[in-house]
């Protein structure tokens, strides 16, 4: 049961994110962080992550909560660095790290 449900995450992330848009993700990041498919599945929930952040937003209330999840992902997946989404959000948090 437990291979399937990881499948199941993959298949589910891999369907929604074509029809997904950009929204609040406060409660998202709470989520992701209390899962585990951050440790099991980081290049998934990145990707899913990349899909829904949008780095265009003017003020950003939860950078600490996004920071976490970032290093996070990155101590489980370290070659995320080179995705120029994961460069698009890190420049996000520096020009929003003093809020």
């Amino acid at each position: 049961m437990h291979c399937s449900l990881d499948e199941e995450f993959e298949n589910a992330v891999e369907s929604i994110k074509r029809i997904l848009t950009t929204f609040d993700i406060r409660w998202f990041l709470t989520k992701l962080k209390e899962s585990r498919h951050i440790e099991k599945h980081p290049r998934i929930a990145f990707d899913l992550l990349a899909t829904v952040f949008d780095t265009n937003i003017e003020q950003c209330w939860f950078v600490n909560d996004l920071k976490k999840v970032m290093t996070s992902l990155v101590e489980n997946c370290p070659d995320l660095k080179r995705d120029h989404r994961y460069i698009k959000i890190e420049q996000f948090l520096k020009r929003n790290s003093n809020q």
